[in-house]
Parts: C-alpha cells; sequence; structure tokens
C-alpha cells in the first residue's frame, strides 16, 4: 500500500526575550525518497540563511494515511 509523506520543518528564531516559532510543512508522493526530503530542506535554508537570529531547526517525517 503506496502512502504519502510528511515532511514538517519547525523553526524558531529571537533571543531569550522575543521569538517566533513555525512549521513549513511539505506533502511528498509515494514515490519520493528521503534525497527528496533532504533536498527540500536544504533548498528552504539556502532561501532563509539570512536570518541570524536562528535558535533551532528540526525536520520531521511522517506517513499519511
Amino acid at each position: 500500500m503506496a502512502h504519502n509523506y510528511v515532511a514538517m520543518w519547525d523553526r524558531a528564531e529571537g533571543n531569550a526575550n522575543v521569538g517566533t516559532a513555525w512549521t513549513e510543512t511539505k506533502v511528498f508522493g509515494p514515490e519520493a525518497t528521503l534525497q527528496d526530503v533532504f533536498n527540500w530542506v536544504e533548498a528552504k535554508k539556502t532561501r532563509h540563511s539570512h536570518s541570524a537570529n536562528l535558535e533551532y531547526e528540526n525536520v520531521r517525517l511522517a506517513v499519511a494515511q
């Protein structure tokens, strides 16, 4: 049985007093590879690399049912 995969990239930036957090999400089809997920994250990192206040990054992967 083929499933879609959901990649969630959690991000937070700021300092000890003020900041913001968000999750960027992308759904990959059953034919996707882990390399496809890594490429998506790396492309996002390249576009967002200007942020000097980045405190936290985490990538999660889930199987959609």
